[in-house]
Formats: C-alpha cells, sequence, structure tokens
C-alpha cells in the first residue's frame, strides 16, 4: 500500500491557513488537523457521505489535495450512489 504523503508539509508550504482553509469550505477544524496529520484516514463509514471526516476527504480529493489511492471513504459513497 502507497504510504500517504504529508498533506500538512502542503498547506505549510503554499501557505495555507488550516483554520481559514476550514471555515472557507465549512469543514471541522479538528477533523481536518486529524486528517491532515494522518490520524484519520477516511477509511471509516460512520457518518456516511455527511460525516465529518467524509467532508474533509471529499475537499482535499476534489481540490487535488490529497495525493495516492482515492480514500475508501469515497469509494464507498460512490458505489452507494450508483446502487452497488
Amino acid at each position: 500500500m502507497k504510504e500517504m504523503p504529508d498533506m500538512r508539509q502542503y498547506f505549510i508550504d503554499n501557505c495555507i491557513n488550516f483554520a481559514a482553509f476550514a471555515r472557507k469550505h465549512e469543514l471541522d477544524e479538528t477533523i481536518l488537523s486529524k486528517v491532515l496529520s494522518g490520524k484519520l484516514k477516511g477509511e471509516r463509514d460512520r457518518g456516511g457521505e455527511d460525516g465529518r471526516t467524509a467532508k474533509v476527504v471529499k475537499v482535499l480529493w476534489e481540490l487535488g489535495i490529497w495525493q495516492g489511492d482515492k480514500p475508501k471513504i469515497l469509494q464507498k459513497i460512490e458505489n452507494d450512489e450508483r446502487g452497488g
């Protein structure tokens, strides 16, 4: 399995303020911080598409910040939308 790149470093290198990013995209700042540090990886489906982690992962994926394999939570959401 490919290791996830350090997304936190991406924010630092590009002078992106975590709190401002969270506010702009209406994300939970604590969850954003945990996802960026790798403590949460979007592998579980506790809240489904409406879960706080799923929202953070989806925004990072859509903006191209999340690199590597598509997060499992997004794969599951897509399968559910297709009826699979």
